[in-house]
């Protein structure tokens, strides 16, 4: 054989001789607030109709056993949530997942550290905790997690490296946080004991700002109050009514109906609306977080006046002034 002719057959046999390896996948169910895990196409379909997402490879696992491999068990919680370990024991409350592949029990050059990371997510209008564990084989994807609620963490094994799926930052099913609604509006929460404060604008924050207050009944889940946009005779007042979808698998929504109180006419008058139209939108949660620019204001907005307040006092100006016009 001449040096070209050997150069595939060469090729072939260092493909014959490395170790088989397969991709361990992770999957996030935004509605359950966990993960799991797979590294087979049925299992990723068979966790889908489940509800859950596919998110992409987090690390490569060596799929036969061989010399320095320990075989990667998976458990699953009666809570929901998945435990990788290279231990066949049976951990409290769990079922066996069988084995998902082998990882090295020792670092070596070439493998990545396998990190788990737990967390307990507060539950205080669904009730209880969601208990979760994530595993990720990217550094920065643990310093990540940390921000997000996820610690404890720790070293399963070793595997081969692959590019990282994104990680799901979780969106808990509480108020506060930042929303989107239907078109291009952009809203923002808080609560502060069972009063919320929401902030909203449409498009950008050169434009009109509303501001609304609410109080929240017993159980947290439904919210009424007024809220307002724009200053002094220019004021429009608006009811609204939040109720917090529970139910939601896809992640939190909430259900807010507005119905349409006043706003003022060119001449000066306020008119008031006797029966106005419902009007129904869903806000859909889109991270815990808000931004520093709408956070400065949604926290200015706890120091105006409660907008309801403005809003009887509107009427008893404009009525004692001849300016009050009802439809």
């Amino acid at each position: 054989l001449s040096p070209d002719e050997s150069q595939p057959l060469m090729r072939q046999t260092a493909q014959a001789e490395a170790p088989a390896t397969q991709k361990l996948v992770r999957l996030y169910n935004p509605g359950r607030l966990q993960h799991a895990y797979a590294t087979d196409p049925a299992t990723v379909r068979s966790w889908e109709a489940q509800g859950f997402i596919l998110q992409g490879p987090i690390a490569r696992l060596w799929s036969q056993e061989r010399q320095g491999l320990k075989p990667l068990w998976a458990f699953l919680h009666q809570e929901g949530y998945t435990i990788l370990q290279t231990s066949a024991n049976l951990p409290p409350g769990c079922r066996s997942l069988g084995i998902m592949g082998y990882v090295r029990a020792q670092a070596q050059a070439g493998a990545r550290p396998l990190v788990g990371l737990a967390a307990n997510f507060l539950e205080p209008l669904r009730g209880g905790m969601s208990p979760d564990m994530l595993y990720t084989s990217g550094t920065a994807q643990v310093e990540e997690a940390k921000h997000e609620g996820y610690s404890q963490a720790k070293t399963v094994g070793y595997a081969l490296p692959v590019k990282q799926a994104p990680l799901s930052k979780p969106v808990l099913y509480t108020w506060s946080g930042s929303w989107r609604g239907e078109g291009w509006g952009r809203f923002f929460l808080e609560r502060r004991g069972q009063v919320l404060y929401m902030f909203w604008y449409y498009a950008n924050l050169k434009g009109p700002h509303f501001y609304g207050r609410y109080q929240l009944d017993p159980g947290g889940r439904s919210a009424q109050g007024i809220a307002v946009s724009g200053k002094g005779n220019q004021a429009r007042y608006y009811r609204h009514r939040l109720d917090f979808d529970l139910g939601a698998r896809s992640g939190p929504r909430v259900r807010l109906t507005s119905w349409r109180l006043a706003a003022p006419l060119d001449d000066g008058r306020l008119v008031v609306f006797k029966n106005p139209r419902p009007i129904r939108t869903e806000l859909i949660k889109s991270s815990q977080s808000i931004p520093s620019q709408e956070a400065s204001l949604l926290s200015r907005s706890r120091s105006r006046p409660d907008p309801r307040v403005v809003y009887d006092k509107a009427l008893a100006q404009a009525r004692a002034q001849g300016r009050l016009l009802e439809r």
